[in-house]
């Protein structure tokens, strides 16, 4: 047998209490655009942000047109050459990987600009919210402005961000606290820098949280987000808590959900796997919440709790990470700790078996099985290490 072992990166999220504890509402990585995590995929995309999300014009490569340009944005892994891309050696998501992740990569011109917006729906007045994002450039007067999602009163804005010559990522995030009548926002991120001299940004990693209390879940025993069945065994034993902090009330209900897609920005992906009925949970008090599932489907699963059963429809909710359930093929075993591929026996049809008496070999020789004059048959070649 082989073994391989599965790794998870780690997005070096946590800056904050709401980033650390809080319920992901959205995050935009770029990571998608033209199968970004594929470490053969482009360096730069050829798929642009959905019209009307940014004032940038699109470029799929450095120089010309590119980046040099004023005005223009890339969806960039990084590991380019030439000014500036080499300002954004890799992305923020997958650090010192450059194969890996995509960054929004811009370059700003004489007018103001924006860089990034998102609508965020179902949302309930007076909750706490957490915006933040990454960044790493040089100059650049940067903002984060809310709006009302009915309205399109501007709610808040915060900066500006100059960002001289800091060519590392770096964190920027903000509070905000949702007002009466308010249960959706947009949020825009503008670069009212209108010099030549640097603004010259990447971004990474914008995320919105929901400020909770954690919901701690391991499957199977462990908080691994990626879990591996196959086809003998499904069994999936999910367990879930979740301290009570009061801020949906005393009375909570939670649901274990199920999803084909991951999306965490839909309500309308998401099936009720199993329900806790409502029940009285003191501040601090500890609400548990456990599953086993014999014969679990592959997809994405997440724990939600809140008050009662419109948590269904909204987000007024804390939630759990999202956990990948993935059915292995046949030949692939798991223990729950790594992943063990079991070859099967190959018969390299090799007629003759090595004669000592008519041949020799250096005693530290090593061996090489293949069919390496493309016969049909199977050749042993010995080699000397020297």
């Amino acid at each position: 047998t082989m073994l391989l072992c599965h790794f998870t990166s780690s997005r070096l999220l946590a800056q904050n209490v709401c980033v650390e504890n809080g319920t992901l509402l959205f995050i935009e990585t770029f990571d998608s655009y033209n199968d970004g995590l594929n470490s053969s995929s482009p360096i730069y995309a050829t798929t642009p942000l959905s019209s009307g999300m940014t004032t940038y014009t699109f470029v799929k490569q450095y120089p010309s047109p590119g980046l040099i340009d004023p005005g223009v944005y890339a969806l960039y892994k990084g590991g380019g050459t030439g000014w500036p891309v080499t300002k954004f050696h890799d992305d923020h998501t997958y650090p010192n990987d450059i194969t890996k992740g995509r960054m929004l990569a811009t370059n700003g011109k004489s007018t103001p600009d924006l860089v990034y917006k998102q609508d965020i729906t179902d949302l309930c007045s007076g909750t706490e919210l957490y915006f933040s994002f990454w960044m790493r450039g040089d100059n650049g007067l940067v903002y984060w402005k809310i709006y009302s999602g009915t309205s399109s009163t501007l709610l808040a804005t915060f900066g500006p961000i100059s960002n001289p010559g800091n060519t590392a990522w770096k964190f920027y995030g903000y509070d905000f606290t949702l007002p009466a009548g308010e249960t959706s926002i947009r949020f825009e991120i503008w670069n009212d820098d209108t010099s030549f001299g640097g603004n010259d940004l990447a971004y990474d990693d914008i995320a919105v949280h929901l400020c909770t209390n954690k919901v701690n879940v391991t499957a199977n025993g462990s908080s691994n987000t990626n879990v591996f069945i196959n086809r003998n065994n499904k069994n999936v034993n999910f367990e879930g808590s979740y301290v009570n902090d009061a801020k949906f009330g005393t009375t909570l209900t939670s649901y274990w959900l199920y999803s084909t897609t991951g999306d965490i920005t839909s309500l309308t992906d998401w099936t009720v796997v199993d329900t806790k009925s409502p029940a009285s949970y003191h501040n601090s008090s500890t609400l548990n919440h456990n599953v086993s599932l014999a014969t679990s489907e592959p997809g994405y699963y997440r724990l939600v709790i809140g008050n009662g059963s419109s948590i269904l429809t909204n987000k007024c909710r804390a939630a759990s990470d999202v956990f990948h359930v993935q059915e292995l093929p046949d030949n692939i075993i798991t223990d729950g700790s790594e992943c063990l591929v079991e070859f099967k026996k190959i018969d390299f049809g090799i007629k003759q078996k090595w004669s000592s008496a008519s041949n020799t070999a250096h005693y530290m020789a090593g061996a090489l099985v293949g069919d390496l004059d493309n016969d049909g048959i199977a050749e042993v070649v010995t080699y000397n290490p020297d």
